[in-house]
């Protein structure tokens, strides 16, 4: 039996997330965003983040493969007017 591409994938992600949820729940902050305060407090949410990530990288070509995350996130999520 195959299955099909991607599916595989899928399946074990949902399972990673479900894990990361159940063990991490604890320290996800859930409240309200107020629609007006939204884009600051995301903000510095997905800042913290990145950072923490950027900091993750390592070896020669580190700076390399900082900015290249960054521009696959602006590419890839930031709509162009």
């Amino acid at each position: 039996m195959s299955l099909h591409n991607g599916v595989y994938e899928s399946v074990i992600n949902k399972l990673i997330n479900e894990k990361i949820i159940k063990k991490y729940d604890k320290y996800i902050d859930k409240k309200s965003i107020d629609k007006e305060e939204g884009n600051s407090v995301l903000s510095k949410y997905m800042s913290i983040v990145i950072n923490k990530s950027l900091q993750r990288i390592t070896g020669e070509d580190k700076l390399y493969r900082q900015v290249e995350l960054c521009n696959k996130i602006v590419n890839d999520h930031v709509p162009l007017p």
